[in-house]
């Protein structure tokens, strides 16, 4: 009878430990998590060229205790240019630290940042 709870306690824990590990591998996945405004602490915001093309400068502390930004990528959608910040799971010569210098494009008027599309910048309209 003990050996039957027993097996019954270790299968239950090892399906519990595969969800966790399959959940954590979707939320990273190959640095897959994106880091959102509501996450990010100082964020801050410099214009460091004005015009041809302009030139953003973002900084800011991910506020994810067990993840380090890794990768900055940007994509341009008519008139608007998507910021998204990756995370990784931590490691050596990483942190949550970060600072991007990005290149906004003639033909975009507005900056936006995550999957969230928090708005970081608008072009003034002449």
């Amino acid at each position: 009878m003990k050996i039957y709870y027993l097996f019954t306690i270790l299968a239950f824990m090892a399906i519990i430990l595969l969800a966790c590990n399959e959940q954590r591998k979707q939320k990273i996945g190959d640095n897959s998590m994106i880091l959102e405004y509501k996450d990010i602490q100082g964020f801050s915001l410099k214009i460091i060229q004005i015009s041809n093309p302009t030139r953003l400068e973002i900084s800011g502390l991910a506020m994810h205790s067990s993840l380090v930004v890794t990768e900055l990528k940007t994509a341009v959608s008519s008139t608007k240019l998507n910021v998204k910040i990756l995370l990784g799971i931590t490691k050596k010569g990483f942190s949550g630290s970060f600072v991007f210098r990005i290149d906004v494009p003639d033909s975009v008027k507005d900056v936006v940042l995550g999957n969230n599309e928090y708005p970081i910048w608008q072009r003034e309209i002449k």
